[in-house]
């Protein structure tokens, strides 16, 4: 569901410019996008792990979308760049401040006067993350992420500001767990530096974030003043 809500948003909004902040492995722009009726011509997909980089070139190459779209795995390859929409999914609560506020200062500057920002972060708190805890430890095999009275605030629906998720200096590109993360500060941090026009959960989308939902998305603009 995750990525059908994804691929829905971005065909129906079907932008003369596109960029694919995190890109991955590109089975998000390549698989749910390009080949479901994507008619963008101008689609840049920035992936800074050289890994994902590569498999994602020579993946374009062999579709022979080399017309279409460019990877590209520096920040500065986009300074000059235009885009209608800046897609960046499952990406942002994995990056430490300066990270984030990098992504923030392209989505200023590149970022057309009346374009869309669509954003995508996990929900870890409430029930939901009472349950992810039991999945990850009893499925997944992993160890325990929280103490009992942490797991306890979070599942009553307490913020939690993870001092390591808010560190001006932190030097590391990437946080590999969600522990910490809150939707909720993300949420305040976005609407700091532009306009949140919508918001919607899945799967269970009338309920609210915490009672089962498993990710939240964010559409934004440039701030209205």
């Amino acid at each position: 569901m995750r990525y059908k809500t994804a691929q829905d948003t971005v065909l129906a909004h079907q932008p003369a410019s596109l960029l694919d902040y995190g890109a991955g492995d590109g089975r998000l722009l390549l698989d749910l996008l390009v080949e479901e009726g994507l008619t963008t011509s101008n689609i840049v997909a920035y992936e800074p792990v050289e890994s994902f980089r590569l498999a994602l070139h020579a993946d374009v190459q062999a579709r022979g979308l080399d017309d279409r779209v460019r990877v590209v795995g520096d920040r500065e390859a986009l300074a000059d760049e235009s885009f209608d929409f800046i897609a960046c999914m499952g990406v942002l609560e994995h990056m430490p401040l300066p990270e984030r506020l990098a992504f923030y200062d392209i989505c200023d500057t590149a970022l057309t006067p009346t374009g869309r920002i669509f954003i995508d972060v996990p929900i870890e708190i409430g029930l939901t993350l009472l349950i992810k805890s039991a999945t990850r430890m009893l499925l997944k095999g992993r160890k325990r992420e929280y103490d009992t009275w942490t797991l306890l605030r979070l599942t009553l629906g307490m913020k939690n500001r993870d001092p390591g998720r808010f560190d001006p200096v932190d030097q590391r590109t990437w946080i590999q767990n969600h522990k910490g993360f809150d939707h909720r500060l993300f949420r305040d941090e976005l609407a700091h530096r532009f306009t949140i026009v919508r918001e919607h959960r899945t799967p269970l989308a009338l309920l609210p974030a915490a009672l089962g939902n498993q990710e939240v998305y964010f559409h934004a603009t440039h701030r209205m003043h």
